[in-house]
């Protein structure tokens, strides 16, 4: 008597399944493993900083990123003039934030002419709850605080920013930037320079005792949205009659305050393209501008 044969089939699926992983057939990705560590002194920073991480800084502590040897992957130094400055490149999925939810972690630099951290072509990068500058330097300087290099989707909350930076925030070519309650402080050539850029939004901020160039530059940057933000007692251009502006918007960009304070501000103009800068329940008071107070 004939016998049937009759395959297995499950043996049979699990024969496909292995060829199409050898083959690199697999339509469905595996999610990479997102790493929490926490962080204690500059050296375990540095070393850490990669993709898919979250790194959770001791509060209260102070993180010198100037102080640290170059390491391979995505960390690096480039020289400036006085120093080095940290670059992060190629980094996906890394958030930088304290430990305590009520008490900052500080990031600082010592080089006047280098920026705290360098973004470079960097995807989902989360800043949370830290102090970040020049340390004890003050006067003036030629880096700034954070600056993006072609980046996508940047998250900014609870920081504080401060000079002597030239500026707290630099961006250029970045695509989907968010900065929630964040303060830009003391900085001596400006609040924040952005080139290029896109969907880029700043709610309950606030931009205080800066100084010195235009402020706020915006340049060809299609949508910018300032949502309830507190810009108070920035000064610039006033003692040598320059034509510097609170908000300077320049090229295709198209920039609205909304429930915002100006307030205390001392400028030639609040801005040289008015056009561009739409207002909705903003409120301007106390400010000088070419010297008269409005």
């Amino acid at each position: 008597m004939d016998l049937e044969f009759k395959p297995n089939y499950t043996d049979h699926m699990k024969r496909i399944f292995l060829v199409m992983i050898y083959l690199g057939g697999l339509v469905c990705p595996v999610e990479a493993q997102v790493k929490t560590i926490n962080v204690k002194t500059t050296e375990e920073l540095v070393r850490n900083l990669a993709s898919d991480r979250v790194l959770v800084l001791s509060a209260g502590e102070t993180f010198d990123v100037s102080t640290e040897e170059m390491y391979e992957g995505a960390v690096s130094y480039e020289e400036v003039y006085d120093g080095r400055e940290l670059v992060l490149t190629g980094v996906r999925n890394l958030t930088l934030k304290s430990a305590d939810a009520q008490k900052r972690a500080e990031l600082i630099t010592q080089p006047d002419y280098g920026h705290v951290i360098v973004f470079r072509d960097c995807q989902n990068i989360t800043l949370d709850m830290l102090e970040a500058g020049h340390g004890a330097s003050k006067g003036g300087c030629v880096g700034g605080v954070f600056k993006f290099e072609n980046c996508q989707n940047i998250t900014i909350t609870n920081c504080d920013l401060y000079g002597s930076g030239i500026e707290g925030l630099n961006a250029s070519n970045v695509e989907n930037l968010t900065c929630r309650n964040t303060a830009i402080r003391g900085c001596t050539y400006g609040i924040m320079t952005m080139v290029s850029s896109n969907n880029l939004r700043f709610e309950n901020c606030r931009f205080h005792d800066n100084q010195e160039f235009d402020l706020i530059v915006l340049d060809n940057c299609p949508s910018v949205v300032f949502e309830n933000c507190v810009v108070e007692g920035n000064r610039t251009g006033l003692e040598d009659y320059s034509a510097y502006a609170l908000f300077q918007l320049l090229n295709n960009t198209n920039a609205s305050l909304n429930n915002c304070t100006i307030k205390y501000n001392a400028a030639n103009y609040l801005s040289t393209s008015q056009n561009k800068l739409k207002m909705k329940n903003t409120a301007l008071r106390g400010n000088l501008w070419q010297g008269e107070y409005k």
